[in-house]
């Protein structure tokens, strides 16, 4: 994907640095999340240790949770995820 040029002082700039920059803040989030939920769950083996306290997940869906970050995660860490990269390579202005 091209490099894309915007200005971010102009309000659908400012808006795009925003949304970019969120996902990028996202990104390392999710990263952060799976790390404790990992350490948590066994890397998901148990994944009932996921419901209520700390990560505040509704008894039953401990699984479905830990299955979810581990997509979620998986696709943004990849080379090129889905292209998520290409898109933040062409997009992010490093504000």
């Amino acid at each position: 994907m091209a490099r894309i040029n915007y200005d971010s002082a102009t309000p659908m700039g400012a808006l795009t640095q925003i949304g970019v920059n969120g996902l990028i803040s996202g990104r390392g989030d999710l990263v952060r999340l799976r790390a404790a939920a990992g350490i948590a769950s066994n890397n998901g083996a148990n994944p009932t240790t996921l419901e209520g306290g700390a990560f505040g997940v509704a008894a039953g869906q401990g699984a479905a949770f830990w299955s979810a970050i581990v997509s979620i995660t998986d696709l943004l860490t990849t080379a090129d995820g889905g292209g998520y990269s290409s898109f933040l390579g062409s997009i992010d202005n490093g504000g």
